[in-house]
């Protein structure tokens, strides 16, 4: 891991989000957001403004039907996004 990068855990370490020392990093707001969201059968989520990935992660870990498909205009970010979804296993739940 860069050294640019941090990471955190939630579930016990079963997922881990990286994101940069410096510039956006996401907040307990993310978390909440992602808490409460309740898919009610929906099969695919869009995350507009996906950051680093934290909602995301968070959803396809609570809710394994779902596909999460990220739009985030910064590259880097959408770049470690990519690289979460592949470390996590979940290539074929987040886009």
């Amino acid at each position: 891991m860069s050294a640019a990068l941090t990471q955190d855990a939630f579930f016990q370490g079963r997922i881990q989000v990286r994101q940069y020392r410096a510039g956006y990093r996401f907040s307990i707001d993310s978390v909440i957001l992602a808490h409460l969201v309740d898919p009610r059968g929906a099969k695919r989520i869009l995350d507009l403004g996906a950051g680093c990935g934290i909602i995301a992660l968070l959803l396809t870990y609570k809710h394994s039907s779902i596909h999460v498909f990220c739009v985030e205009i910064q590259a880097e970010l959408a770049e470690a996004i990519a690289q979460l979804a592949a470390i996590q296993k979940l290539r074929k739940k987040i886009h």
